[in-house]
């Protein structure tokens, strides 16, 4: 497994609609791809955390505890060996304002 490194454009944000929080553009040279995201809801009880490559979505969790996500999944089946796309970490609070501590991603 490769660290990726990615581009932390927000940490916290109070918007209840998709936010992009991080983001990171390779080229493909594996077939997965995981980010941890780490999450503090201090005043939120409901967080979504968004994977999607080139616009896709690769996986998506609801968190209701501060902590640790990871959202990981399969690339995109038509994302050639070699070409670079971009894979963004998308949030959405449900409630309240959460922030968010780190991002770190990896890819296999």
């Amino acid at each position: 497994m490769r660290a990726l490194t990615m581009a932390t454009t927000l940490t916290s944000t109070s918007s209840t609609t998709l936010t992009r929080i991080a983001w990171t553009s390779f080229p493909r040279w594996g077939s997965t791809v995981s980010v941890d995201v780490v999450v503090t809801l201090s005043s939120a009880t409901s967080f979504d955390v968004l994977l999607t490559a080139d616009g896709t979505q690769i996986d998506l969790k609801t968190i209701t505890a501060s902590g640790t996500v990871t959202v990981s999944g399969f690339l995109l089946p038509a994302w050639a060996f070699g070409a670079r796309k971009v894979v963004e970490v998308l949030v959405k609070v449900n409630s309240g304002s959460p922030s968010v501590a780190g991002v770190n991603a990896a890819h296999r």
